[in-house]
């Protein structure tokens, strides 16, 4: 759930609820996830549609040592309202490096399928700073 806060430009301003369902499951050695998002908001759908979801399915695994890849085919599908958005699809894909167990770096392309959404390029890193 979230909360309006912020100053007027940074925020929507609305009460968001929001759920989102994982699936994740190891196929041999490459792992699958499947997820389903819902979002519902409050206020009159100007700053933002009252209603929206997505969903997507990745893959990841090794390609030898620590270098391994992540591929993505996602959805947004379109939302009506005064801030309405056409749907979106599009593929995520790119190498992996993992040189310690407690640090890994990704990279890639997020590349249109159909849409709006602009093809873009990335750049990541996950670091395990220690247990709870």
């Amino acid at each position: 759930m979230k909360f309006p806060s912020g100053s007027a430009r940074a925020s929507t301003g609305t009460t968001d609820l929001s759920i989102l369902a994982i699936s994740s499951r190891k196929l041999g050695s490459v792992g699958l996830d499947l997820n389903a998002g819902y979002v519902r908001r409050s206020g009159s759908g100007s700053s933002g549609p009252r209603e929206s979801t997505l969903w997507a399915a990745s893959f990841s695994g090794p390609l030898g040592g620590p270098f391994g890849f992540n591929a993505e085919l996602f959805g947004y599908p379109g939302t009506g309202g005064r801030s309405g958005a056409a749907p979106v699809v599009g593929v995520t894909v790119g190498p992996t490096w993992q040189p310690r167990p407690w640090i890994a770096f990704d990279a890639g392309a997020i590349v249109r399928v159909s849409g709006p959404q602009p093809n873009a390029a990335y750049a990541g890193m996950t670091w395990n700073v220690g247990r709870l």
